[in-house]
């Protein structure tokens, strides 16, 4: 099979192509070896380490709430909402 050149191999419609060139033998192992390690599965779930999430800022500016007290005082333009934003930051009550 090693002769065959691979561009010369016409498809069979309902068939697998033949290989173009040498296979190695049945006793051969395609991959590498895993090795296996000390403490198996039932181990691991024993002993599940849950994760503590981070504490949230204790306060944080909430941008809409301070967007619609922009509005409410007249500032129409992009550069007047953000200096008010800047001078009068709305914070949430209980952030999440």
């Amino acid at each position: 099979m090693a002769d065959k050149r691979v561009t010369m191999i016409k498809p069979v419609v309902g068939k697998v192509k033949c290989p173009s060139y040498a296979l190695p033998g049945n006793d051969f192992v395609y991959g590498i070896e895993s090795k296996l390690d000390k403490e198996g599965a039932g181990e691991v779930v024993q002993s599940w380490a849950q994760s503590k999430s981070s504490e949230p800022p204790c306060s944080m500016q909430s941008f809409p709430a301070t967007n619609r007290q922009a509005l409410k005082n007249g500032c129409l333009s992009a550069k007047a909402q953000r200096e008010y934003a800047q001078q009068f930051p709305v914070m949430k009550q209980n952030p999440k």
